[in-house]
């Protein structure tokens, strides 16, 4: 076995190879291997046996990616959940999330919890630009209704009373 001295050092960056001799590249500690690069490019942190291109294994494993002018954002994968964070120091008003398809903007998230798709502002806390399918029954509160139209609203209201009202309201 090698001599080491980890009071001095801290950690060691060896090259060396796992029981089924494959090489690989380590950093080690005291505590063993703290990060991993294999021989099937594969890069492990907090785990020697990485099985995906990145693996980052921990009680709360987090990625965060910190812009230098805006504060910092964060991926947590801690208790078999998966939370997107953006600005978690709220460092900047009105984050986002947005999702891109293509180099272009499908799905906005913003810092009221508003949803919006194929859009980049909304007025509503579900906004779509588009047609848009709802498989099963759609719920809504008494006394609510789904309207459409400019200066003449139509609009189909229902209540707790069995009535069913088609208006159009000026």
């Amino acid at each position: 076995g090698a001599t080491t001295n980890w009071g001095t050092y801290g950690f060691h960056i060896r090259l060396k190879t796992n029981s089924g001799g494959s090489p690989r590249m380590t950093v080690d500690t005291d505590n063993g291997e703290m990060l991993c690069v294999t021989n099937n490019t594969r890069v492990g942190i907090g785990t020697n046996s990485p099985a995906q291109i990145v693996d980052i294994a921990s009680t709360a494993p987090n990625i965060r990616l910190t812009d230098t002018v805006d504060g910092h954002s964060e991926i947590d994968g801690n208790s078999a959940s998966l939370k997107f964070n953006a600005d978690k120091g709220n460092a900047k008003a009105n984050s986002n999330i947005t999702f891109f398809v293509d180099n272009s903007e499908k799905v906005r998230i913003d810092a009221t919890g508003r949803l919006m798709v194929n859009r980049t502002s909304a007025d509503f806390h579900l906004d779509v630009s588009g047609a848009a399918r709802i498989s099963g029954i759609f719920y809504m509160a008494n006394d609510q209704r789904i309207q459409w139209g400019g200066s003449n609203v139509a609009y189909i209201q229902g209540n707790d009373n069995d009535n069913l009202i088609f208006a159009v309201a000026n």
